[in-house]
């Protein structure tokens, strides 16, 4: 786009090269993760066992792990029960992994997706399943984690404001 004379602005998705934007607007997660920890381990009673889905070759979605994790020690009552790396986008293979989890580990009552596509297939396997699960997401888009969490399919997500910050 910049060769092309498009200006471009990348919003919440940090490069290092400096030719590629003439602006990068980045937001600084980690307060957003701590709070999203405390929704989680308020929603779920300060109890139970979790599993983490998500991708680690995605740097954004492994920054969010980890602050949530570090977020998550002070709530000693709580088990991270497993972490699952998933195909960021592949959501037949996200289901797969989902199930099998499940089954090594039926005590798992909640997941904590790394994307609105890992958030869906949890709701879906959740759902197919019968499986009473809190499903909650760490990064998504707008529109598909709005409607997720309004169907009640989702419990918690943080949602960057993308119409905000572009007029911003």
């Amino acid at each position: 786009a910049r060769e092309a004379g498009i200006p471009t602005i990348l919003m919440n998705r940090g490069i290092e090269s400096q030719e590629s934007a003439v602006s990068q607007i980045l937001t600084d997660r980690k307060p957003c993760i701590a709070r999203f920890a405390e929704i989680f381990a308020d929603h779920m009673g300060k109890t139970g066992n979790y599993a983490i889905v998500h991708t680690s070759s995605n740097a954004d979605t492994a920054a969010c792990v980890a602050a949530f994790a570090e977020a998550m020690k002070g709530v000693e009552s709580m088990t991270a029960a497993d972490q699952i790396d998933v195909d960021e986008y592949n959501i037949e293979a996200v289901k797969e992994s989902i199930r099998q989890l499940l089954a090594n580990k039926p005590e798992i009552s909640a997941l904590v997706c790394g994307n609105g596509v890992q958030a869906r297939a949890a709701s879906e396997v959740a759902e197919e399943l019968e499986k009473e699960m809190a499903v909650f997401c760490l990064d998504g888009n707008d529109d598909a984690i709005s409607t997720m969490i309004l169907s009640g399919k989702i419990a918690a997500a943080i949602v960057k404001p993308s119409e905000d910050i572009a007029r911003s």
